[in-house]
């Protein structure tokens, strides 16, 4: 699984010739609103071009129509350039800007250009260039926090991470900006309630907040929109499946969905997080297990084994519930991020130059499972090395020899991209392992144990069988390095 901004692929719909249609549009517009003025202001009634004031306006209201359209095409024409012709397309992008240098998402994929460029202060350059247009624009945080990953910023990156969490699902009421110094004239988003949502998301909900109202992280003011939530979720149990749909007046009563509502912060270490390790024995066994390989047990120190649990547990992250196995999802770009979590991906770097030197952390996502959630079935990612742990006490899991990872010997084909092994059906991939005779390896859940392996071997969820109750959802984490 994996959500990713990357270079642009070639369009469906050619831009160029578009392009050429609007700029020749364009200049004619400007040539002749040029002689129109020109005639009526220097030349006398019987020496003027015909037309008048109307068709002076009819040609600045062409002008402004065409002008954010040629820019629009630039910028189209630049991503259809991104991995042929870098140079011609941040050309592009120099053009569209300088016919429009509001078009913020124009320096973010100019960014994204020279990132692959490795680049990375001229992209940062660019990337501020863009929020000096427009502070408020979250999408261009997150590509700053990118940035600054790659450069090793990562307490820089977490900041701009959480700026751009708070841009999208507003500040949370125990007053995060004292701690994000949001720019000015930024208005941060009030997510609207769904027409659209499941069972498990609205289930899941109600458990955190009446968690979080229990250990008083919420004031009691929270507790009527949560007696609300619970009584939506019995009105609602007449609904087949497990997505409902909601009428306005249902929407009206979930005025916490999607929000930041609580964000249990927690900040890098003084010490290494890793516990100390063999770590050249593993980057051996991690080579020598091809295609790629490793685990051990005790990754984490128990302190951030438990920080990691309070920021799961208690922030309000858990946006996505669109995975039809009832399990909920929080990703970089949302919320599942914190200065301990990018230590970890740092130290494990430095720790393992021999599988992860030279790459980059791609993504980073939760995954958080209910008793009755399926998990994910065989799929494959579009990175490098995956690192997969687990926090969730042991105790939570009923059945000690399952509730961990499937990882199969066999990578996707190079040939493949990435919609091929991950949108075909869990019966298609199983049969493409069979027939290619591929060979699993079940590794059991355990709290704190970790699996590192080849991003493109296949891989699922093993069945797991957990106690129910909020605090024992099955939590796993996942780094994503390229």
């Amino acid at each position: 699984m994996e959500a990713r901004i990357g270079l642009g692929q070639e369009p469906i719909v050619k831009p160029f010739p578009l392009l050429v249609a609007a700029w020749v549009a364009f200049i004619i517009s400007s040539v002749l609103l040029s002689a129109l003025c020109i005639s009526m202001v220097f030349f006398p009634p019987a020496q003027q071009l015909p037309g008048g004031v109307l068709e002076v306006l009819a040609l600045i209201l062409a002008l402004r129509i065409l002008t954010p359209r040629v820019s629009r095409l630039h910028g189209l024409q630049g991503e259809s350039l991104e991995n042929s012709n870098p140079g011609r397309a941040i050309a592009h992008y120099q053009w569209g800007l300088r016919l429009q240098p509001q078009a913020t998402e124009l320096y973010q994929r100019w960014a994204l250009v020279l990132l692959s460029q490795g680049q990375t202060e001229l992209a940062q350059q660019r990337l501020n260039q863009g929020l000096a247009q427009d502070p408020g624009d979250a999408s261009l945080w997150n590509a700053l926090g990118r940035t600054l990953l790659q450069q090793g910023q990562w307490q820089a990156a977490n900041n701009a991470f959480k700026t751009a969490y708070c841009l999208q699902r507003g500040l949370t009421w125990h007053k995060l900006e004292e701690d994000i110094q949001l720019p000015q004239q930024v208005v941060t988003q009030t997510p609207a309630p769904p027409e659209h949502t499941s069972r498990a998301k609205l289930q899941h909900d109600l458990e955190q907040y009446q968690f979080l109202l229990a250990g008083r992280y919420l004031p009691p003011s929270f507790s009527k929109p949560v007696q609300d939530l619970e009584a939506l979720l019995t009105e609602t149990q007449s609904q087949p499946g497990p997505r409902l749909t909601l009428n306005p007046a249902q929407q009206k009563r979930l005025p916490l969905y999607g929000r930041n509502v609580y964000f249990a912060d927690v900040p890098a270490f003084r010490q290494s997080p890793l516990q100390s390790q063999h770590w050249l024995s593993l980057s051996d066994t991690y080579h020598q297990q091809a295609p790629g390989l490793v685990s051990w047990d005790g990754f984490l120190h128990p302190d951030a084994v438990d920080a990691l649990l309070h920021f799961c547990e208690k922030s309000t992250i858990w946006h996505d519930d669109s995975k039809s196995g009832g399990y909920l999802g929080s990703y970089l770009e949302d919320g599942f991020c914190c200065e301990l979590l990018l230590q970890i991906a740092h130290e494990l770097q430095q720790a393992l130059p021999a599988v992860l030197g030279g790459l980059h952390l791609q993504q980073m996502w939760g995954y958080k499972y209910g008793a009755n959630s399926t998990g994910i079935g065989v799929h494959a990612d579009n990175a490098t090395v995956n690192v997969n742990f687990w926090i969730t006490p042991d105790e939570a899991n009923l059945d000690p020899d399952s509730g961990g990872l499937i990882i199969y010997d066999k990578t996707a084909p190079q040939e493949w991209l990435f919609h091929d092994y991950n949108a075909r059906s869990d019966e298609t991939l199983q049969t493409w392992l069979k027939e290619h005779q591929a060979q699993p390896r079940v590794i059991p859940y355990r709290q704190n144990r970790v699996v590192m392996f080849h991003s493109r071997c296949f891989h699922a969820t093993d069945h797991f069988h957990f106690r129910s109750g909020y605090v024992h959802r099955r939590l796993n984490i996942t780094l994503l390095f390229a």
